[in-house]
Parts: structure tokens; sequence; C-alpha cells
């Protein structure tokens, strides 16, 4: 018996509708006015209400907006082109998959020739156009985890250098059909630079770019005279957020979604979800309702259901 293939699962994803409902999670202004109530620090409370007030709410029907075009852009570019996707639904459904079931109905009208994991380490030499569908990149982690795995993968397994990808005959394109980027994406991981560290040809489709919060705050305003290192050293503010909100960076968008809002390495749920506050208990959530996942379970289920809850699936769509 054939294996079922994973573009024969989208398939049977056709009739369903995979757009999220409207509803408001936008942040709360009352809650909001409740949580800064009860900062004593002067300096954090109009940090935070600052940080608030710049926060980026993306709703599902903005977001689709433009998801839509960055995806008219890429159909343009690549209809006579087979192309495959990358994708993580062999060990779990992810917002990627998610993206790929809203925009089936086009792709399957594509040169789709499959789907490719981290792990597909079996390529024979050849060109590849890659595409990767997502909702937001926040930092760029999840466009190199896929380049670097293929990448050093292939280069151990055929015993040949990272950087030599094109000179042992592997031509990779990646194709990032993304939305929403953070502006350190844009700036610093540029196609170009891409390209010299990862030996691949990358082209980004009609994004949307949104400024890390020191770009989009001055710090200095508000902590200046808690900054013990040389001006212009982002790593002073780096502590002093970390100690006071438990923040990983601060070059991270201050953005959200309705399907989510990313993890601390990405934004800042300890604001959005926690409601933190320097040396007492959390607020709580200041949105009016929690971003829910609701779509991605329910692709998740039907995925599971499909395979027999084994997740193993054909790859190949020819």
């Amino acid at each position: 018996m054939s294996q079922k293939s994973l573009c024969q699962f989208y398939d049977t994803t056709l009739e369903y509708d995979w757009d999220m409902d409207p509803v408001d999670r936008s942040l709360d202004p009352d809650k909001i006015k409740a949580y800064l109530s009860l900062f004593t620090d002067q300096n954090d409370r109009e940090f935070i209400s600052e940080l608030l007030e710049k926060t980026y709410y993306i709703n599902y029907k903005s977001y689709k907006d433009n998801l839509t075009l960055s995806f008219d852009d890429f159909y343009r570019s690549m209809k006579d082109t087979s192309f495959y996707i990358l994708t993580s639904i062999h060990e779990e459904t992810k917002s990627n998959e998610w993206i790929t079931a809203i925009l089936w109905p086009y792709i399957s009208k594509m040169n789709i020739s499959g789907f490719i994991t981290i792990k597909s380490l079996d390529l024979s030499p050849g060109t590849y156009h890659l595409v990767l569908f997502d909702d937001a990149s926040y930092s760029g982690g999840n466009i190199f985890s896929y380049m670097d795995e293929l990448t050093y993968g292939l280069s151990e397994k055929n015993n040949f250098n990272p950087n030599e990808l094109r000179k042992n005959g592997y031509y990779f394109h990646f194709h990032i059909v993304i939305p929403f980027i953070s502006k350190l994406v844009e700036e610093d991981y540029t196609p170009e630079n891409l390209a010299k560290y990862m030996d691949w040809d990358v082209t980004l489709y009609n994004i949307h770019s949104i400024l890390g919060l020191n770009k989009e705050i001055n710090l200095s305003k508000y902590y200046s005279k808690y900054y013990n290192k040389r001006p212009g050293d982002i790593g002073g503010y780096d502590k002093i957020l970390q100690e006071k909100f438990e923040f990983e960076v601060p070059d991270r968008p201050m953005l959200y979604l309705d399907n989510k809002i990313a993890s601390s390495v990405s934004t800042y749920p300890q604001i959005y979800l926690e409601g933190k506050i320097p040396n007492r208990d959390n607020f709580g959530p200041l949105l009016k309702e929690l971003p829910s996942r609701y779509k991605i379970d329910q692709l998740d289920q039907m995925f599971l259901d499909y395979t027999l809850n084994s997740r193993e699936i054909n790859l190949s769509c020819i």
C-alpha cells in the first residue's frame, strides 16, 4: 500500500475555512490603567506605558491582507518554477503549516514538487527552490534553523565544507513568504548577507518590517541613571531590562497576532500576558481576549487522524 502524501492531506483541507473568526484581542485600556497604577517607580511606569503605546497588534484581517500581498508577489515570481515547501509537520503542527493550509487553494495550482524538512538529508545534488511560509519573524531564528540544519547536515553526510554547497552541486534558493518581520531581520540578515553566510540565494516577498524596542524607545530617557557602560553600548540596557522585567533582549519588535504572542526570545509576553511589575506580583494579561491557536490545533488533529496518529507521511507530491 503506497503511503499517503502530504499534498493529498492538504487537498483534504480545501473544504474547511482556515480563517480566524473576528475577535478583538487588542490591549484593554482599563486593564492598562489599573496595571500602570501599581508601579511605584515612575521611570518603570512611563517606560512600560510607552512600550504598550507602541505595540503593534495585528488582527487576523490585517494579517490576511498582508499575507495575500506577500503570496501574490511570490506567485508572480514562481508560477512557472517547481519548488518545495519547508515543513515541520512530521514533528508538530505550527503556524507554518496553518499558513500553508490558508494558501493551499492557490499553492495547489502551482508547480509544487513536495515538502522538505530540516532532516531531509537524502537530497541529491541539484537545484532546489525552498519556500518558507510563516506568520511573522521576530529574530530570524526560524529562517536560520532551516538553513543551518540543511546546510550542515548535507555537508556532514557528504563530507564537504558547509560553505561549498554550490561547488558540490547543491543550488538552494530560499523563498521567504512572511508578511511581518522585524527590522533586525531586514537590516542585518539581508538576502546578500544570508547568501554569503550560507551559500544560498534568498528572496523575501513584500515584507512589512517593524522596528525593535530599542529603536522605537529611547531607553536612556528612563534608565540612564542605572547605565554603567559606555554610551551606545546596548548591553547595559540589556541587563537593566532583564533584571526589572525579565526581558531576554531589547531589540525585538513589540508585536503580537491574533493566533499568538511569541515567546520571550521574540517579543514581550512578560508584559502582554503576565503584566510584569518589578518586585511585585504580576498583574495578569493586558489583552481584551487572549490569542488563540484553535485553527492550528484543528489542523493538527486533522493531520493526526489522517496519519492514524503516526505523523508518518510521504513528502513528495510528484
